[in-house]
């Protein structure tokens, strides 16, 4: 079973997945720890330079590569109704 965890910027979310990993011994992958990888910057600085738009397809990428069996941490879940969770 995976844990996906979704809800608005600064609301917990990375906190409350590295406590659900601790306690379930799941992989927990932060998206915008992977997003800043990608983009060899920090997100204030990607969004500065893209915008949003830039950040969310960054973000839909990490996502995606994903590995089965991790927690993870999600913005909104309006914009992940792409992605099937099983």
């Amino acid at each position: 079973m995976n844990i996906v965890l979704i809800g608005a910027r600064c609301n917990g979310k990375t906190t409350v997945g590295k406590v659900l990993s601790a306690r379930t011994g799941k992989v927990f992958l932060d998206t915008d720890t992977l997003v800043e990888e990608k983009a060899g910057s920090a997100i204030e600085a990607l969004i500065a330079s893209g915008g949003w738009e830039a950040f969310r397809d960054l973000e839909k990428q990490a996502v995606s590569s994903y590995p089965k069996g991790t927690t993870r941490s999600l913005p909104r879940a309006a914009e992940w109704s792409w992605m099937r969770l099983t």
